[in-house]
């Protein structure tokens, strides 16, 4: 019965200490095209909302976790509710930046009511 006790408070414990350990934002509207860039910087958030023009707007926040500052640039596919691509005379990269150890945010505003989803490349 002890024993019993005993394993089942350690996988208990053992549970919760993995269940604390995050490696970010795992989101599949977000994609690192240089790996490397993804060890430095998580994806902590992504939220969406629909403006009074009907326009889907998209936020997302993110960590750098390096002790250097970051300089990396990002590009918006936006999406129809068939999930064919959006024409848009905005989709060519933008550079971004963020300090060491600091947040960041990137807000994008669909091209037309069109776009229902989006998804979101990084580079360096």
């Amino acid at each position: 019965m002890k024993k019993t006790l005993f394993s089942s408070s350690l996988l208990l414990l053992l549970l919760t200490a993995v269940g604390c350990y995050s490696t970010g934002h795992s989101d599949p509207r977000v994609t690192f095209i240089d790996r490397g860039l993804s060890t430095h910087i998580n994806i902590t958030d992504i939220s969406t909302s629909v403006n009074s023009g009907s326009l889907l707007e998209a936020q997302v926040v993110g960590y750098n976790k390096s002790s250097k500052y970051r300089r990396f640039q990002y590009k918006v596919d936006w999406f129809d509710e068939t999930n064919r691509l959006v024409k848009s005379t905005h989709d060519h990269w933008r550079d971004v930046s963020a300090d060491q150890k600091s947040e960041f945010h990137i807000n994008a505003i669909g091209p037309n009511p069109d776009a229902r989803s989006f998804k979101l490349k990084i580079r360096k």
